[in-house]
């Protein structure tokens, strides 16, 4: 679609040798996307110029977001896309993952992303089960100090882990509706 094609221009080159970060929700206090801005922050001061970050979404918080990147020297890092109607082209050209929320019920973009072909997902213990997921980091501590150690543990993995295609499988929506249909 034409605002999935404006969307990509936006997006670093496949040439860019940054680790590529997605956040994807709604811009919202819930959602704590300015942990994510913070994050990124601190991993700009421990490694400058090494990692960008994607966020596809759309929200109240939006310009005040905005106005921090510019402010914290990020608007180089940072992408905001705004809302995508198919973000999974966007979550595909990303190395990591990243979840800030504070609570969440089940957040369905963990195995989106992972779906996607992002390596690892870091995220906060906004919900439970979330570290039965391979490929999936839990931080018990919520600041963005202990979200970048986790991404630049979870950048040093140069694939997936293996047992992540079969748990993926497991939880397609099609394999859902067989076991209904078997029931």
């Amino acid at each position: 679609a034409l605002e999935d094609a404006i969307s990509a221009s936006r997006l670093p080159a496949r040439t860019d040798n940054r680790c590529k970060i997605v956040w994807c929700g709604r811009l919202t206090r819930v959602k704590s996307p300015d942990r994510a801005l913070a994050t990124l922050k601190d991993l700009e001061r421990q490694v400058p110029g090494r990692f960008h970050l994607t966020m596809i979404g759309d929200g109240p918080m939006r310009e005040e977001l905005e106005i921090t990147t510019v402010r914290d020297g990020l608007a180089d890092a940072v992408t905001f896309t705004g809302r995508v109607a198919s973000p999974a082209p966007l979550m595909a050209s990303c190395d990591l993952g990243l979840l800030t929320s504070d609570v969440e019920g089940y957040p369905n973009v963990i195995p989106e992303m992972l779906a996607c072909g992002v390596r690892r997902v870091v995220t906060t213990d906004c919900a439970g089960g979330l570290d039965a997921l391979p490929g999936v980091i839990v931080s018990s501590d919520k600041t963005p100090a202990a979200l970048a150690r986790q991404l630049l543990k979870a950048a040093k993995a140069q694939a997936a882990p293996a047992e992540l295609r079969a748990v993926l499988e497991a939880r397609r929506p099609e394999r859902f509706f067989e076991l209904l249909a078997a029931a």
